[in-house]
């Protein structure tokens, strides 16, 4: 993968042309697809960009290997069903999940789209290696004692911003960049003049929206003050001046994992989910479908806006992940 950075160079002098290798972007097909993405989002949509480039490069990586093809003009049809094939044998082995291989897929969908304009290399990922589904059949890690115990462990080795994290996760339903982004002195002044906060920095691409307001309780006003007393000198969020969110990735959270995983939480996002499934129970006031329970399907729809709004997702549907779905089953029960 090509170290690279967007602000020592000019992309756009790396004109598309079809008769030169790699469309004219570059000698390396690695370094091509990176300037190709920046002509398809520009300097916007970093770690979009930073994601598919990384999974592209283990198409490049494959072709390479197995066709010794290093110019992306040379790329057909059948070299991506035969990588395609290659996936789905893993995925039916039981070596990768569907999400992760059909995730490949479209970074190669795109980043081909980005080199041709056009569709003629194109797979759709769930015809090839299966669908996923997204919805959430297992309860949570993510329990107030376990989230205390982890913030104490947390903060006893000396990793406060991790124990931040954490605790933003878990009181706001940020993800991992919101809690690491966001402004912490908006939030508090917010907190203190309205009793909500807007979860603005670190936005999935597309997702950044006013009207995702969370309101602040005592949990969220500790976890703002914890929070504050844990950002570095003179910054308004959780990175030091001169650190990037992937340097803080790499020490302060790879650090915490184990730790989470010692008090039975597995991952970061089941602290969302956590988050989230609190909030549905507060508002419709029956047991989260995760739990496989009968519901109210009309409590049900309203708690679902809400989770919707809370976790910066625009459709209904998205609260299948977080809370659960509902089954034929549980809406007979309900009618």
């Amino acid at each position: 993968m090509e170290n690279t950075n967007d602000h020592r160079f000019d992309y756009r002098r790396f004109k598309r042309r079809p008769a030169q290798r790699n469309f004219g972007f570059g000698k390396r097909m690695s370094f091509a697809a990176h300037i190709a993405l920046l002509w398809l989002y520009g300097y916007g949509q970093h770690q979009t960009r930073h994601v598919h480039h990384v999974r592209f490069c283990r198409f490049a990586a494959f072709l390479e290997a197995e066709f010794g093809i290093r110019d992306a003009r040379r790329v057909e049809q059948n070299h991506f069903e035969h990588y395609a094939r290659l996936l789905n044998d893993r995925v039916s082995a039981g070596e990768m999940k569907v999400s992760y291989a059909q995730n490949l897929l479209s970074s190669v969908n795109t980043v081909m789209h980005s080199f041709r304009k056009d569709q003629s290399i194109w797979i759709p990922p769930s015809q090839a290696v299966g669908r996923r589904s997204q919805v959430r059949t297992a309860v949570p890690g993510g329990s107030w004692k376990q989230v205390e115990d982890a913030i104490a462990r947390l903060d006893a080795e000396g990793n406060k911003r991790a124990a931040a994290i954490v605790l933003l996760a878990r009181a706001f339903g940020m993800r991992y960049r919101e809690a690491v982004l966001s402004d912490l002195c908006r939030l508090k002044r917010e907190a203190t003049q309205t009793g909500q906060v807007t979860v603005l920095e670190g936005a999935k691409g597309g997702r950044r929206c006013l009207y995702r307001r969370v309101p602040v309780g005592e949990r969220q006003y500790k976890a703002l003050d914890f929070s504050l007393s844990a950002r570095p000198n003179g910054s308004r969020n959780l990175l030091a001046e001169n650190e990037t969110f992937k340097g803080l990735l790499d020490t302060a959270a790879k650090a915490a994992r184990p730790v989470l995983k010692a008090v039975g939480i597995r991952c970061f996002h089941d602290l969302r989910a956590a988050r989230m499934i609190e909030l549905y129970e507060s508002i419709a006031g029956q047991p989260a479908p995760v739990h496989g329970l009968p519901i109210d399907i009309n409590k049900d729809a309203e708690a679902r806006a809400q989770v919707a709004v809370q976790s910066g997702h625009g459709e209904h549907r998205t609260s299948v992940a977080y809370v659960g779905g509902k089954t034929k089953r549980r809406r007979e029960e309900t009618e």
